[in-house]
């Protein structure tokens, strides 16, 4: 695969993740002063993670599609749930849930949405990281077309 599809698939890829976490915290609810809000976790911060998040996650993916994935690589893809768990508030979303009990440990992921949002940074970085490192393993070997 050379570069220009490359950039084509990380690009589209962004754009599609990017557009669905928007309009994910446009629609979905979300949690403020202890309510479900629909649209309450739309905040400027929330839309500069999701943009790295979608980022991050759209060059991971055209790299695996490019140059093949290892087990690291794979692993690192646990930010997604981390970033998904912070688009929107779970127990809000599934009140059965809490009628069953469970709301108690959902809402763990809601009111610690910052937390969430950290470790998915740092899960997807050593993802981007080790995605590199691929990639440059494989570009030494001489199969890259770029």
């Amino acid at each position: 695969m050379n570069s220009n599809k490359q950039a084509f698939l990380f690009g589209f890829t962004f754009i599609a993740l990017f557009l669905t976490s928007v309009i994910a915290l446009i629609k979905l609810p979300g949690s403020f002063n202890q309510t479900c809000l629909i649209g309450a976790y739309f905040t400027p911060i929330n839309v500069v993670y999701n943009a790295i998040a979608s980022s991050m996650v759209a060059f991971i993916l055209s790299n695996i599609l490019e140059f093949g994935s290892n087990f690291k690589v794979n692993s690192s893809m646990l930010g997604i749930f981390t970033w998904i768990t912070t688009t929107f508030c779970i127990p809000c979303m599934i009140p059965l849930l809490s009628f069953l009990g469970f709301s108690v440990s959902l809402s763990f992921l809601s009111y610690n949405n910052l937390w969430f949002q950290v470790a998915s940074i740092v899960i997807l970085s050593f993802g981007v990281y080790e995605s590199l490192k691929l990639k440059n393993s494989k570009c030494l070997n001489g199969n890259c077309d770029i």
